[in-house]
């Protein structure tokens, strides 16, 4: 989704905010979250197609600090308003030399991947 169209929708950012949050729950939204309106003028500037999200919850200076970081990727289906698929995956790096913050997000990715592969998602 480009910033751009994100940008010239009014209140986009804070709908997305109810919906990212949800991201511990694979029950249906309301409706009266605003998510229709903005879908609707999300599909309006750039087409229908699917809503995915994905999210790291620590950026690359905290999981320095914590060695953990956690990991939710999602797919929202827009007509059915909740989630069809959610993985989520944490790390926590062991003591001794530290793991790169690319390699270890990379690596988290491409696990979610593999938890999609092993439930059939795709």
């Amino acid at each position: 989704m480009p910033k751009k169209v994100l940008d010239s929708i009014p209140g986009a950012y804070k709908t997305l905010d109810k919906l990212i949050t949800s991201f511990d729950s694979v029950s249906a939204i309301e409706q009266t979250t605003g998510l229709t309106s903005l879908f609707e003028d999300i599909s309006k500037s750039v087409g229908d197609g699917a809503f995915a999200f994905a999210l790291f919850f620590q950026n690359e200076e905290q999981y320095k600090s914590t060695g953990a970081i956690q990991f939710n990727m999602g797919l929202f289906d827009t007509k059915k308003m909740t989630w069809k698929w959610i993985t989520k995956a944490s790390f926590e790096a062991p003591t001794g030399a530290p793991i790169p913050y690319e390699v270890v997000t990379q690596d988290i990715v491409n696990e979610s991947f593999k938890e999609l592969n092993k439930q059939n998602i795709f």
